[in-house]
């Protein structure tokens, strides 16, 4: 039953006589995709099914679809289960909703529980999970599932939030470098403040090292002007005394640029994540229903 014949050797005039003389109301087909390929399996309304077609996916979704719209002409109705997992499943659903055929969702959950009851055996592959989906399709347990496109405000905010958790993980992933490098080149300075303050990533991308913090007349002056009112004179003074006193290992020309950039690449990640939050509590403003984005937004400034 689950071998595939590929859907490129279907014949659609025989596909069209099968219809016409099994088809009707009940007539679901189950598909189980993957990333390159799409196990599609027919359930008529008898219960019987036929073999499963192997889909490449995408190139081939333009022959399936064919395939299916001559059934749901052939047939008195035809309803196509797919689950809900997943994006590789995408460019075929946009297919089948632009040609006007009716998709349905079935939920992971209710494949995992029919699979021992489909056929006694609790063993799952491809073929047999088209199977329980066509099957689960035509006892009505899908909701339909048609691509609707998503409105201009809801791409926008999905733009913003994907930003969002992208920069928040490209600043984790330099905060726990500029960590290592300040714990073998100034282990004072995380003490004093946060490493990844405004403050000190300017301090570390101008100078790159205590000693050329040192060198340098204007640094105090540099400090008080990056901190502005929220770095004290005191903070000031601890933080050039914590680089006149670290005893570490010497930094090189290559290891003081690599701190640099270190320090400059979470620099920009942190103002992206600033500014995506910015325009998230901005969109959130506008929308009462989003009250609860912007207290989330809030909370986290």
């Amino acid at each position: 039953m689950y071998r595939r014949t590929s859907v490129k050797k279907v014949s659609a005039e025989q596909l069209q006589v099968l219809c016409g003389e099994k088809g009707g109301s009940g007539t679901s087909v189950g598909l189980d995709i993957a990333k390159d390929e799409i196990v599609e399996i027919i359930r008529w309304p008898d219960g019987t099914f036929e073999a499963p077609w192997s889909v490449a996916n995408p190139s081939e979704i333009a022959m399936l679809i064919g395939l299916l719209k001559m059934m749901s002409k052939v047939c008195d109705s035809l309803t196509i289960g797919l689950e809900s997992t997943g994006t590789y499943g995408e460019a075929v659903r946009s297919a089948m909703t632009t040609a006007q055929l009716e998709v349905h969702r079935i939920s992971g959950k209710a494949c995992s529980d029919y699979k021992e009851i489909f056929d006694g055996v609790p063993s799952q592959h491809d073929g047999k999970d088209a199977a329980i989906i066509a099957e689960l399709t035509s006892f009505g347990k899908g909701t339909a599932w048609a691509l609707e496109p998503d409105s201009e405000e809801d791409q926008e905010r999905a733009h913003q939030v994907h930003r969002l958790d992208a920069f928040n993980k490209i600043a984790t992933q330099w905060a726990g470098r500029l960590e290592g490098l300040l714990a073998k080149y100034w282990p004072e300075l995380s003490k004093l403040v946060s490493p990844s303050s405004w403050t000190i990533l300017q301090c570390l991308m101008l100078y790159g090292s205590p000693k050329r913090m040192l060198a340098d007349p204007e640094a105090s002056t540099n400090l008080m002007r990056w901190g502005r009112s929220g770095l004290s004179q005191a903070k000031i003074e601890s933080i050039m005394e914590s680089a006149r006193n670290t005893n570490v290992v010497p930094m090189g020309e290559g290891q003081i640029q690599w701190l640099k950039d270190v320090a400059s690449e979470l620099y920009r990640s942190l103002r992206e994540v600033q500014s995506c939050e910015k325009r998230l509590e901005e969109i959130a403003s506008a929308d009462p229903s989003l009250s609860q984005l912007k207290e989330i937004l809030g909370a986290r400034r």
